[in-house]
């Protein structure tokens, strides 16, 4: 898979527009669901799997551990846990809730809406919006495709 570039945004854009007439028209498919520990070595990866999904909802079941490095960071400035990844890409994956603080690490545990909201400073912005806690098990019920992320 390559990298995430505006022309890729661009797509995700109009991916998201198709995502939301098929979803209008009462498709639906399994929920693409991500699993596993975030890294520097695999967070990538991560923004990958967000934008290729903008438009559509994803389910999370991560954990990360806070990291605040030029390369890679983690960060929690509440209400929004921030992702930010630098290589292939700069990109920073937003998500605008529905983690959690446990012992010392960060869950993600839900799912959420994913939207490309464009660049700012040269950097992808990715946003996740978790659902209403009630949908969550619906949706999740309907089935899921586990992805790896690793």
């Amino acid at each position: 898979m390559g990298g995430i570039t505006r022309r890729g945004l661009a797509l995700a854009g109009g991916a998201a527009l198709a995502a939301g007439a098929a979803r209008a028209g009462g498709a639906s498919g399994p929920l693409d669901e991500l699993h596993g520990a975030l890294t520097a070595g695999n967070a990538a990866a991560f923004a990958r799997f967000v934008a290729e999904r903008a438009g559509r909802h994803v389910s999370l079941r991560i954990t990360a551990a806070p990291a605040d490095g030029r390369e890679f960071s983690v960060t929690v400035e509440a209400p929004l846990l921030l992702v930010n990844v630098a290589r292939p890409e700069r990109v920073q994956v937003s998500l605008t809730g529905g983690y959690a603080l446990r012992g010392g690490a960060i869950e993600a545990d839900g799912v959420y809406a994913a939207a490309a909201e464009g660049m700012q400073q040269g950097i992808a912005i990715l946003v996740l919006t978790p659902v209403e806690p009630g949908q969550v098990r619906r949706m999740r019920d309907a089935g899921v495709r586990r992805v790896a992320l690793g």
